[in-house]
């Protein structure tokens, strides 16, 4: 009997596009069947980056609108890839704001209208219920790492936020998020007229400002200390920071380079195992700006950092979102306290039927 399908779906604060991949899940690994990762029109693009400053209207009918739109591309998907049905959509949903210190978050793109659109069950609002109890709401997908990647005991994450997953030596997941990453790489590459900074290239040609690294670094600690990370405020205290000082486009890349692994190589440190396993599993897209990897060994130089196969660094944490609605349909715990702070492990996600 074929393994039941999942489909995963993730949109990132980088607003690349809306990231699927259908998996089936058997005997502690997983089977990706097909990824691709929708991009957004122009429009949708920018109504998805401003939503935040919406009225309640506005915002209420774009997050119908995405709903719609996430289950028409899902349903595109299948026809695509020839996939006649599945078990779930496990939809991470369009991060408008995250607030773990006044225990509450939004993420937008309606579960019933996703259900709807696309003929599916759906599984999605993962954050809420641990927030409720008292957590961060965030990391979601250390739980995923343990289960699909056992050969592994340190991830990183580089998404529009940088964060680390640490399996500690009893078996225990930690989970933190550590500074913003593609979503000041992406908006200074915009200021280039690019999407982004392919490779790291034009980070390589710049020069990184001390004085503005030092600034950001001490800035993070007060702001931020051990709290889930708002993309949108740790990327406005960097932008805030750098306009103290006059730096070209360039120089401003190559310090924010420096800034990102700079964070996570002292993020780390505290986890450095005398003995054991020291590899470090390399995901999101900023895995593929080789200046950040570069930058990342060279600051952490006791770490073995791994950039595995493009499928995996573009859309592990999409297959991740699909395991935790896979878990949360067979009402298994999908959220663990120990990496977000909550009172307890608990069961996450709400389910819609078409």
């Amino acid at each position: 009997m074929k393994a039941p399908v999942y489909i995963g779906l993730m949109s990132g604060t980088s607003l690349d596009g809306l990231d699927i991949a259908a998996c089936s899940f058997d005997g502690g690994g997983f089977r990706l069947y097909a990824a691709e990762t929708r991009p957004f029109d122009p429009l949708l693009k920018k109504r998805l980056r401003h939503a935040a400053e919406s009225n309640v209207e506005s915002l209420s009918a774009l997050h119908a609108e995405f709903g719609s739109w996430m289950g028409k591309a899902a349903s595109d998907f299948m026809k695509s890839h020839g996939i006649e049905a599945v078990e779930a959509l496990c939809s991470h949903g369009q991060t408008l704001l995250h607030r773990p210190g006044q225990r509450h978050t939004l993420q937008i793109g309606s579960g019933a209208h996703l259900a709807a659109a696309s003929g599916c069950r759906v599984v999605c609002d993962f954050r809420q219920g641990d927030m409720a109890l008292g957590g961060q709401g965030a990391p979601l997908v250390p739980l995923a790492e343990r289960d699909l990647f056992p050969e592994y005991a340190f991830f990183i994450n580089l998404g529009g936020i940088a964060n680390i997953s640490v399996r500690k030596s009893d078996g225990s997941m930690e989970g933190f998020d550590v500074c913003a990453c593609n979503c000041i790489l992406d908006s200074l590459a915009g200021a280039l007229g690019e999407e982004m900074d392919e490779d790291g290239r034009r980070a390589a040609k710049g020069n990184a400002h001390e004085g503005l690294l030092r600034t950001l670094i001490s800035a993070s600690d007060e702001a931020f200390g051990s709290s889930a990370l708002d993309a949108g405020e740790a990327a406005r205290l960097f932008f805030a920071k750098a306009a103290l000082f006059s730096l070209t486009t360039d120089d401003c890349l190559a310090t924010a380079v420096r800034y990102i692994s700079r964070m996570l190589a002292r993020a780390l440190a505290p986890h450095l195992p005398s003995a054991g396993d020291k590899r470090v599993l390399l995901t999101g897209g900023g895995a593929f700006n080789k200046t950040l990897i570069k930058q990342l060994s060279e600051e952490a130089p006791s770490f073995r950092f791994q950039v595995p196969d493009a499928d995996l660094v573009r859309y592990k944490e999409a297959v991740a979102f699909a395991y935790l609605g896979k878990l949360r349909l067979e009402k298994k715990v999908n959220i663990l306290a120990s990496v977000t702070g909550a009172s307890r492990d608990s069961i996450g996600g709400a389910v819609y039927l078409p």
